[in-house]
């Protein structure tokens, strides 16, 4: 089954979407399940280097942000899922980290989602950054070039994805895509995903 996760890597709901997805998937041990990507920015327009995320948090939910991120660490706990939003320090341009989720084999794409996601939301760590995402490509398995940065074939490939991501009208995220047929967006829970799963035919 081709399931295409449409995401962005600074998305707390992609981060518990994902992880949903990871355990409907192994209730159905049969289903032969292979995860394509979409990259989807939240922020396009973020500086490169991005920006102090209490300044982004402010400008986003204003009073409101310690509610919304507790109502999101809640939502996280019941997976196993632990969100440090007072670790967080920088609010990221994410064009880069997808960039290399372009360049993934699609085998290692579940280990690095995973390290990307966990590498921001509980450790803190600026996904922005070239040299943590080397690092945490190398945590997944992955051997890269040091100018995968710096290849503009890959550069327009990522562009073209998001291209292709607004194309099909995706306007929030997490979505998911089975078949290149049936696509569902939002939060769906283990069940409403299996739901789906169940219904569309081998």
């Amino acid at each position: 089954m081709d399931i295409t996760f449409v995401s962005d890597f600074s998305c707390p709901f992609c981060y518990i979407g994902f992880t949903q997805l990871q355990e409907a998937l192994k209730q159905r041990p049969n289903v032969k399940a292979s995860i394509g990507s979409l990259p989807f920015q939240l922020d396009g327009a973020a500086p490169e280097k991005g920006e102090p995320f209490a300044q982004f948090a402010a400008r986003r939910f204003g009073e409101d942000a310690n509610s919304a991120y507790e109502q999101v660490s809640n939502m996280g706990r019941a997976h196993g899922l632990q969100f440090r939003f007072d670790q967080v320090l920088n609010w990221p341009n994410t064009l880069k980290a997808h960039q290399l989720m372009s360049a993934c084999p699609t085998e290692a794409r579940a280990d690095l989602y995973q390290a990307l996601f966990k590498a921001y939301f509980t450790d803190g760590e600026d996904i922005g950054d070239q040299a943590t995402l080397f690092k945490l490509a190398e945590s997944a398995g992955l051997e890269l070039e040091k100018t995968l940065f710096e290849d503009e074939d890959l550069a327009a490939q990522t562009q073209r994805l998001l291209q292709s991501t607004q194309a099909i009208g995706v306007t929030g995220v997490p979505v998911f895509i089975f078949e290149e047929e049936h696509s569902v967006a939002g939060v769906q829970g283990v069940n409403g995903l299996l739901s789906i799963i169940d219904t569309i035919p081998e």
